[in-house]
């Protein structure tokens, strides 16, 4: 059901923001 499919969107992407972040202080790191 979509109910059951939209937490698993907002974890997908919250994991890619954090990535994203993640990424982005490593590139102001350098």
């Amino acid at each position: 059901s979509p109910l059951k499919v939209t937490p698993s969107a907002f974890q997908a992407q919250g994991i890619h923001l954090r990535m994203v972040r993640d990424a982005g202080r490593l590139a102001g790191d350098l």
